[in-house]
């Protein structure tokens, strides 16, 4: 699952990382319009990127997996991760626009704690209480995507008051 997975992972980072810069370079030229207008095309590319990529993916995936393993156990299980993650890896992607953006916006520590919280301690604590109630592999699987949403929710009330601290208006 996980070799699967880079071909979402590591472009929606990489992404993330480069808005770094291009958000950075326009937050310190003082031009907003650019930064606004970034982070919104970033948000529609990144997004359409992951759903299609995704989709092609959750389409080859059995035959992918079968290329490293014939335990039909372990297939089993990166089916079902497949489609419990993939479905919703466009909120990664807006996460890492995000964390991008407010990085470029010189807010690097938001971010990483923000990250930590979410990626680590909700996982850990959603999965210590949910296993056990409900005893299944898909319980781990999505917490993925709830962390996901957590995670989006604390970075676009971050990113919209840290833009309003830089222009002095609303993030229209």
């Amino acid at each position: 699952f996980a070799r699967v997975e880079g071909f979402l992972y590591y472009p929606a980072f990489s992404y993330g990382m480069a808005l770094t810069g291009f958000i950075g370079q326009n937050y310190g030229a003082g031009k907003m319009d650019r930064v606004r207008e970034g982070m919104k095309k970033s948000i529609v590319t990144l997004s359409i990127f992951t759903v299609i990529a995704g989709s092609i993916l959750m389409a080859a995936a059995p035959a992918i997996l079968r290329m490293f393993t014939s335990d039909p156990v372990i297939l089993e299980n990166g089916r079902q991760a497949i489609w419990c993650i993939f479905p919703f890896y466009f909120l990664y992607a807006i996460n890492q626009v995000y964390i991008g953006g407010l990085k470029g916006l010189g807010k690097t520590g938001f971010p990483m704690v923000c990250s930590l919280i979410c990626y680590c301690i909700f996982r850990v604590v959603w999965c210590r209480i949910l296993l056990l109630l409900i005893w299944d592999i898909r319980v781990i699987y999505f917490s993925y995507d709830v962390s996901w949403i957590l995670m989006i929710v604390l970075l676009i009330s971050q990113y919209r008051k840290v833009y309003q601290e830089a222009v002095g208006e609303p993030v229209p």
